[in-house]
């Protein structure tokens, strides 16, 4: 918890801050049934209920090392005559007191492999008698620069590896990759919140799960062509329970070097939306567990993917399986008006449904893809299918898609009681290959690295060089 005091218009007010909920609790400490509000860069004016003006900055110090702080609100209420609680976005702890700010420093355990961290060491030598030695690159040899466009303003940035030396702890040295953003100079903290979403959203896809851990958000400002730390940055995101396993974090991960000037691109597709996330796993358990809400999930990140990377293809298929579905559709009316079997009329009947509530161009759309992506996905469909003693006939790129569908359309109308077909979980597997090889053509990426990237990401054991 942290703690403090808010000043108001020559009045003292008491500050408690529930660190990992974001919760703020602000009171009176004297006169409280007068109290107008706390520390505030405006007035709150009060809406029906109990409910206050829901945006807005408070300034506070706390009580340890009377740091300068900005509370950033969400939403903010009175719980009691002379007790206020607001919900927060994020807030700044400065190192001193406050200031403008121009950069954002961001470490996650992600970016260390990300940005792989021995790309610092240049020599290392043990020898039998205990000496050694160890010798880093210097910063402009480690050092990935970029820029790109975040809602009409020039991001610039670089990914770099930080050298943190100590003779209190037992590794005396710590690499940690960092991802570095500047910006205008600005006292608006919603460029940085945006920046952290971005990179959130960035991990995301590079990782294939949500169970993300930033570490540390610093907040920066130039001085003399240098760049110094003046705060840290705290946003309300969720953070895992439990943290992923080092070697998961390490091995299953789609390394810088493979999207190279490809890298910005994504940047700027995640920013406007044009990349889809929401079908990513929670965690590495789950991406190896198969549920219909999962198998669901993931057909749907296809489509959404594909709607957005081959709109012109997508469009195509949607009008010609309109037409054909039209087409069946009239041959089934014109059936169950000229039948006067109950039994066949109910037959026709029931299929009429089906086809009205069925669209056939998802199977269209992934055998399309499917074809599109061939040179990339080859190696890993056949082995992944011959391994399993499956016969070719039934990895033919139009019966992986129609099986696709049909188990979609299973679940997805709620038959949950239904067996999971034996095929269910590489056919999964090849939906999500597919995704990535979407995403990745889509911002340029080679087919060799992308090959590359689908092969690292999801562990397929192949030796590319």
């Amino acid at each position: 918890m942290l703690t403090g005091l808010i000043d108001y218009n020559g009045k003292t007010y008491v500050f408690k801050l529930h660190k990992e909920s974001f919760a703020l609790e602000i009171e009176d400490t004297e006169e409280r049934e007068k109290l107008p509000f706390l520390g505030v860069a405006f007035g709150f004016n009060k809406e029906p209920g109990n409910e206050l003006q829901k945006t807005g900055t408070l300034i506070a110090k706390d009580f340890e090392k009377g740091k300068a702080i900005h509370f950033h609100i969400k939403d903010v209420y009175q719980s009691a005559p002379k007790t206020y609680k607001a919900s927060l976005i994020s807030y700044i702890v400065f190192d001193g007191g406050e200031t403008s700010f121009d950069g954002l420093e961001i470490q996650a355990d992600e970016l260390n492999w990300f940005h792989n961290i021995s790309l610092a060491f240049e020599h290392y030598k043990y020898f039998e008698d205990g000496e050694g030695e160890l010798r880093l690159k210097p910063f402009d040899k480690t050092t990935e620069e970029f820029e790109f466009d975040l809602k009409d303003k020039l991001i610039k940035g670089n990914l770099s590896i930080r050298r943190d030396v100590t003779k209190i702890a037992t590794s005396p040295l710590k690499l940690n990759s960092t991802l570095n953003y500047q910006f205008e100079d600005t006292t608006d903290i919603s460029m940085a919140n945006d920046l952290v979403s971005l990179t959130r959203q960035l991990l995301e896809f590079i990782s294939y799960r949500k169970n993300l851990h930033i570490n540390k958000l610093i907040l920066k400002k130039k001085f003399d062509h240098e760049n110094y730390s003046i705060g840290e940055l705290y946003v309300r995101y969720p953070q895992p329970e439990e943290k992923e396993e080092e070697k998961i974090i390490r091995e299953r991960i789609i390394s810088y070097p493979l999207l190279g000037s490809s890298f910005t691109k994504l940047l700027e597709k995640i920013s406007l939306k044009k990349v889809y996330l929401r079908h990513i796993p929670v965690n590495y358990k789950s991406i190896n567990t198969i549920t219909p809400a999962r198998f669901v999930m993931a057909t749907a990140g296809f489509e959404w993917q594909f709607e957005i990377s081959h709109k012109a293809k997508s469009e195509e298929n949607k009008q010609k399986y309109e037409k054909e579905r039209n087409e069946v559709l009239d041959f089934l009316n014109e059936k169950i008006e000229e039948t006067t079997g109950k039994k066949e009329k109910k037959f026709f009947d029931s299929s009429r449904r089906f086809f009205e509530k069925n669209q056939s161009q998802l199977a269209a759309n992934i055998m399309w893809a499917l074809k599109e992506s061939d040179e990339v996905l080859k190696d890993f469909i056949e082995s992944a299918y011959t391994m399993n003693g499956i016969e070719s006939e039934d990895f033919k790129r139009n019966v992986i898609a129609e099986r696709i569908q049909k188990d979609r359309n299973t679940f997805a109308h709620g038959n949950l009681s239904t067996e999971f077909n034996k095929l269910i979980d590489i056919d999964l597997s090849v939906l999500e290959w597919l995704y990535y090889a979407m995403v990745l053509d889509d911002i340029g990426v080679s087919k060799e690295n992308a090959r590359k990237c689908i092969n690292d990401l999801f562990q397929r054991g192949y030796n590319y060089r």
